[in-house]
């Protein structure tokens, strides 16, 4: 005997990761396959969501109070992105980030942003992503 579905139920197709994916991954020489996440995020809205969306794929992920806590030291061998939004930066003096941003633990960089997206142009590994395409474009990311 076959089901059938109510007439308010709609199909749709999973539409994929967003467009600017392919660009996100597509370095050579920077390893795609990312299991640890720190997340320095300041908007607790975000932080929440982005958590919940990498955990839910499988990413070990790890909140930090900000861009001056101290896991974020190079003590890990793992490789991991770093992921902080424009308040959590703002919070911080440009000479008080470089030690952070210059960890060679990070393999990337992620800087969630209002209304910018793309690679920096100074540091291969950052990128800046926009805050509406954050969960699924680091989820993207996680998956290589």
């Amino acid at each position: 005997m076959m089901i059938e579905e109510p007439s308010f139920v709609t199909r749709t197709r999973d539409p994929g990761p967003p467009a600017g994916v392919a660009a996100l991954c597509e370095d050579e020489d920077v390893a795609t396959d990312y299991d640890l996440f720190f997340l320095a995020v300041a908007d607790d809205g975000l932080r929440s969501a982005l958590t919940a969306r990498l955990g839910l794929a499988g990413k070990d992920v790890a909140t930090v109070a900000g861009l001056r806590d101290p896991r974020l030291r190079p003590t890990s061998r793992k490789p991991a992105v770093l992921v902080c939004d424009e308040a959590e930066i703002a919070r911080h003096s440009r000479p008080s980030l470089q030690p952070v941003l210059t960890a060679e633990r990070w393999r990337r960089i992620v800087l969630i942003t209002g209304n910018r997206s793309g690679r920096c142009p100074e540091d291969a590994r950052m990128q800046y992503i926009e805050r509406a395409d954050a969960a699924p474009m680091l989820v993207a990311l996680g998956s290589g």
